[in-house]
């Protein structure tokens, strides 16, 4: 039996996200559900006219509809690594 690797996406408890080009994001959660408190702040977002299938923003769980949790957010990295 083989195991795949996957290359990117949300873990289990969907507070962090293994991106292909960040490496891993944290998700924090915002006051509502605005571009303004949202998306404008993610790291993974593309813009809905710019978006393709396997963009990891359409992987990412942020919005309340979408999470066990209920809430909305972003995925972003608050502290950048020294590297």
């Amino acid at each position: 039996m083989s195991m795949q690797l996957e290359l990117f996406g949300l873990t289990p408890d969907e507070n962090t996200f293994q991106s292909t080009l960040w490496g891993l994001l944290t998700f924090y959660p915002s006051k509502s559900d605005c571009y303004k408190d949202t998306c404008r702040h993610c790291l993974l977002c593309v813009p809905k006219e710019e978006q393709r299938p396997d963009d990891e923003c359409l992987f990412a769980h942020c919005s309340d509809f979408e999470r066990a949790d209920g809430r909305n957010g972003y995925f972003s990295i608050h502290n950048m690594p020294k590297t």
